[in-house]
């Protein structure tokens, strides 16, 4: 913007309407009484300018650079490791091979809407059929999320994926075990071990993440009070290397209570543990894990998934995947008559309405006054011992 006064008194102000970095000179003038006048005009078309102009430097950018950006640059900075490595997924494997070598100013609602048709239809990466309603509903929200980033910086008018119509996902089943099942189960969890035991046991008991579980720590138990605090989770970072992460945004709402069972099977599990310290051929590594190697050392992440693998295949249960010990926990707890709010607080579920959302499918009274003990409902031994 350039103001000068005229001979007659008047002013006339210019302002620049060529893109940033042209070369290229364009400019519009008019001619004010007042010279407050002309700074308000001006301010307005340069405001007008700067909410309708694709900056210069990104105006041929691809929908593959620009989602590169944004996940380096937002998600991986701003959202958690596990978020960032879901969306990687569908960037590298989806998005940036049907979509990334359109121009993202050109990207419109009929390539998307097409994208994830095709998606339904032809989705797998192996080519063997189409990916779930859920699966591409991911992906939409992930194209959405995306270009409402490029919105805000001014690099699109209008995100195409209001223009779309998304597929609606699907109430997913919910796999559990059955109170006889989880007996058991345990049971010949024992058999494997007291590592086996403990940890199938507890996730059954309070409804734990596998994270959360293998982040444990044995300073986060409080065996006088009864409860132990999820403090942080265990997972693979963005490079897929293990690590540790803070889990907790309130420390107050993942304390997790536990009963004498609980209690008394963590103990033995310390007792092992101490054991093992004292063997001077193990050379112990005390790094303070609840659920460590024999040696104190770290497992990989993903071991109790694998060991909960081979127990279901060999009793015969083999459709049962792990995170389906968090959905048994909250089953057998509503028809054991816990209220709703304490299953919600144990689950970590942001609301109560969630978790009355995820289980609406069973039929439970949820207002039994004789509330027993989780571990008294299932009735299980739980002596193990360490040898």
């Amino acid at each position: 913007m350039h103001i000068r006064k005229t001979e007659n008194g008047k002013y006339e102000v210019f302002v620049d309407l060529a893109p940033r970095g042209s070369k290229k000179r364009k400019q519009k003038s008019k001619t004010f009484k007042k010279k407050s006048e002309a700074k308000k005009w001006a301010a307005t078309i340069e405001s007008e300018r700067s909410n309708t102009e694709l900056p210069y430097e990104i105006k041929d950018q691809t929908v593959a650079e620009y989602f590169e950006d944004w996940m380096e640059n937002y998600v991986g900075r701003f959202l958690s490791e596990t978020t960032y490595k879901g969306y990687r997924t569908i960037v590298e494997r989806h998005i940036k091979p049907d979509l990334g070598h359109i121009k993202l100013k050109e990207l419109n609602a009929v390539q998307i809407q097409v994208y994830e048709n095709r998606k339904l239809d032809f989705g797998r990466i192996n080519g063997e059929g189409g990916l779930s309603p859920t699966t591409v509903l991911q992906h939409h929200h992930v194209l959405s999320k995306g270009l409402n980033s490029a919105i805000k910086k001014k690099f699109i008018k209008r995100n195409p994926c209001k223009g779309v119509e998304a597929p609606r996902a699907e109430r997913p089943e919910i796999l559990y075990m059955t109170k006889a099942q989880v007996k058991k189960f345990l049971n010949f969890a024992k058999e494997k071990g007291i590592w086996y035991y403990t940890y199938m046991y507890l996730a059954i008991d309070t409804g734990m993440r596998r994270g959360a579980m293998m982040g444990l720590k044995w300073r986060d138990v409080y065996f006088n009070e009864g409860f132990l605090i999820a403090r942080r989770s265990y997972i693979r970072g963005k490079d897929n290397t293990p690590k540790f992460i803070n889990s907790l945004k309130r420390q107050s709402s993942r304390k997790i209570t536990i009963d004498e069972k609980a209690k008394m099977i963590l103990k033995k599990l310390k007792e092992h543990q101490e054991e093992l310290k004292r063997n001077e051929e193990i050379n112990y590594e005390d790094n303070d894990l609840i659920f460590a190697k024999e040696n104190g050392k770290p497992f990989s992440p993903d071991v109790p998934t694998d060991r909960f693998k081979r127990l279901v295949r060999e009793l015969g249960m083999g459709e049962l995947k792990l995170h389906d010990l968090r959905h048994t926990y909250a089953t057998l707890a509503l028809e054991a008559g816990v209220p709703v709010k304490v299953i919600s607080e144990r689950l970590g579920h942001a609301n109560v309405s969630t978790t009355l959302d995820k289980y609406s499918h069973l039929t439970v009274n949820f207002q039994r006054e004789a509330q027993k003990s989780f571990s008294d409902y299932l009735d299980l031994d739980v002596i193990i011992e360490s040898d």
